[in-house]
This record gives structure tokens, sequence and C-alpha cells, in this order.
């Protein structure tokens, strides 16, 4: 008897080993299919987003807007965000979708241009511990050595770099100027209608949703604001962000927009009358300064007692662009665009009027004329103690969008 009842235990255990070991493998075998299956779908994901990718990569060197490839479709779209280009790539491949977005400039040619002054018959003239690094396009009379109150220039040579003749400026991107006139002329307004919003302390917004507008007809002071991503900040009268302020790839349109010192952030602004740069700022890359000049109603363009001018104190470091287009290429003495002594630009300066270099550029500069104002008077086409050295800049910077060059990712867009 005990030994039946030994035996029907055993085949009971036996029994429920067994259906263990079923369930473990069946667990198994479920499981690597499981794992197969997702490794399938991620593969497919990734696939896809490299689709997105490569989209976006055919769009830089040959701005094919759509393609097809396979049985993968992508498509790009592009616009512009300030100073740059917004270029967003779609790419489908069975159910699965992705989408990219990159600021887009332009790449850096291989040979790099430190200097570009355009040529009006005068010559460039170097005093004091002025430093030129680079390729530089000059005007036919060239370079010489000067001095302005007994101090003469302290160089062993002129231009540290290979030369060439100048002749009229390179020609900025036109449906970028087309743009920028149209956001300095406030276009972005009948957008609110539909778009705009209040000036919230915090804001953060992606570049994938419809940008969000502030607008304010009197003066906007940005003290303890927040504000991040796809947002544009207008006013009618001016703009002025306080050290507090965090701001990160915004834009800011207003006639006047004062930097105060100390302000740390990225972020591009666009002014038609004074942008002022305050002490001791730094406004990491991709930033921009671009002031579009518009002349009051009723003045006419060769009008000196209009000053429209960028200005940087001591101790600030915009990387990114500065850039003043102005409307009296004759105006040969007043500085449109200053920059102080200490104070740097990592990137490029663009100016089609006047150029006063007390500080540095760490990369490349295109101006019409330069001018030196020292001891009371003002010296054409001088640079007094001023450095611009094309070699400090990253090969890989992109920056300012010219007519047929070649574009660049700046920065992914989130």
């Amino acid at each position: 008897m005990w030994s039946t009842k030994l035996q029907a235990g055993a085949l009971q255990v036996t029994i429920g080993i067994v259906t263990v070991i079923a369930l473990l493998l069946f667990s198994f075998v479920l499981l690597v299919h499981s794992h197969k299956l997702f490794r399938l779908k991620t593969q497919t994901l990734i696939q896809t987003l490299h689709q997105s990718h490569y989209g976006l990569d055919r769009f830089l060197d040959q701005q094919d807007l759509t393609a097809s490839l396979d049985s993968e479709i992508y498509s790009v779209k592009q616009s512009f965000w300030g100073l740059y280009k917004t270029v967003q790539t779609k790419a489908q491949q069975n159910t699965y979708k992705a989408t990219s977005y990159a600021l887009v400039g332009s790449k850096q040619p291989k040979m790099r241009t430190s200097l570009y002054l355009e040529d009006h018959n005068q010559p460039l003239v170097l005093v004091g511990n002025t430093h030129i690094k680079g390729k530089a396009y000059l005007p036919e009379r060239g370079v010489k050595p000067g001095s302005i109150s007994g101090e003469y220039y302290t160089g062993s040579q002129l231009i540290y770099g290979s030369q060439d003749l100048a002749t009229t400026l390179p020609v900025i991107d036109k449906d970028l100027l087309d743009h920028l006139t149209h956001l300095k002329n406030n276009s972005v307004l009948p957008l609110l209608n539909t778009h705009g919003t209040q000036l919230q302390t915090t804001l953060h917004h992606s570049f994938r949703e419809t940008t969000k507008i502030i607008y304010n007809p009197n003066s906007i002071v940005l003290a303890e604001h927040e504000l991040v991503g796809n947002i544009i900040i207008c006013s009618d009268r001016k703009i002025t962000v306080s050290q507090m302020a965090k701001l990160k790839d915004v834009i800011l349109i207003a006639p006047d927009i004062e930097i105060k010192d100390h302000v740390q952030g990225q972020f591009q602004a666009i002014a038609s009358a004074h942008i002022q740069v305050g002490k001791s700022v730094n406004l990491s890359y991709p930033s921009a300064l671009v002031l579009i000049e518009k002349q009051p109603p009723g003045l006419q363009a060769t009008t000196q007692d209009v000053s429209h001018f960028i200005r940087m104190d001591t101790k600030s470091n915009i990387s990114g662009q500065v850039v003043f287009i102005g409307q009296d290429p004759n105006n040969t003495h007043k500085a449109q665009i200053y920059i102080a002594k200490d104070a740097s630009i990592t990137g490029e300066l663009y100016c089609n009027q006047n150029t006063e270099l007390l500080g540095a550029v760490y990369g490349s500069v295109f101006t019409s004329y330069f001018v030196a104002k020292q001891a009371g008077s003002v010296y054409q086409n001088h640079i007094y103690n001023g450095t611009i050295s094309i070699t400090d800049l990253p090969e890989n910077y992109v920056g300012l969008l010219f007519n047929n060059s070649k574009k660049g990712i700046a920065q992914w867009l989130y």
C-alpha cells in the first residue's frame, strides 16, 4: 500500500515539474520572440531616423526638397529662424515615422577669409598692436602701416597670411535679407490672432510646434524670465534684457535692444535702430546681433543726424554673427559697428558701412570701411589695436548665409 502511494505521488510531482518546465520553455520562447520583435522594430525605427537624417544631408548637399529611395520616402521643408534656416526632414518606413529638425547656415569654405575690405580706392592702415591673421581681401591700394597720436604699427609684417584683391562685399542670401526685413517691420504681428501669447515668467516651447509670439507695443523688460525654444519676443519700442533673464534659442525684435551687463544666454536680437551690449556679456553659439537700418519717415538716406549702431562694450563676447545692413553706404565718419577694447566676436562680423574695431574678431570680418576715432579725430580705413584671426575659429563653424554657399548644421533643434 505504501509503495503504491509513493508511486502516485511521484507521478504528480513529475507532472508538476514537467508543467513548470513547459511553462518556463514557453516563457523563454515568448521572451525570445518578443526580443526579436522588439529588435526588428528598433532597427526599423533607427533606419527611419537615419533616413530622416539622410534626407537632411541630401538637402544640404543638393538642396533637393523631395526624394524617394526604395520603400523609404522622405521630404524636406525649410524656413528661416533669424539669421539661420530651419530644416525639417520627415521619413516614413512602413508604419514608422521620424522627424529631424536642424538650424542651418553656411559652412566654411576651404580657403577661409579672415578679412574682406571693400575697395573704395583707399588703402587699409594698421596702427598700434593690430594683428590680422589669415587670408585678406584688400583694396587695390593695399595695406600700409600708420600712426595715430604718435603711436605706430608694431607688427613684424602687415598681414600674417595671403592677400587678394577685393571688389564689392560678398552678397548675403537675398531670401534671408527679405526675411530679416519682414521681421524688422514686425510682419509677424498678423499671426497674433491665432498664435499670440502673454509674457510668462517661464516658457519652454518646442520647434515641433507653432511659433509662440509675445508682443507688446510698449517697451519689454526681460528680468527674471526663462524663455527657451521656438519663441519670438516683439516690441514696437524697446526690449531690455537684464542679467537675471535666461534666454535660449529665442528671437528678440524691436527698434532698440539693450543687453545689460553680465547677461549670459543664447539668442538672436534683430533691431532697426540700436543694439547696445553691456560689459561682460557672453552670448554662446549660435547667437546673433542683427541691425537692418530703417530711416524715420521724411528723412533722406544721407541724413547725418540719425545714428544707428551696434555697440559692444568691454569684456563681452558674442559667439555667432554680428551684422549691420545700412541704407547709407556713403557715410564714412561714424561707426555703425563698434567693438570696444577687450570685447570679442567668435564668428563673423558683416557691415556694409563702418566698423570700429578696438577688440578682436576670432573669425571673419566683412566690412565696407574701417574707422578709428582717437584724440578727437576720425581716421578713415584705420584699424587701431584690433585683432582679426580666422585660425582661432573652429573649422566646423557654420554661420552667415551667403549666395551659393554650401550649407551645414549649426544646431539640432528639439
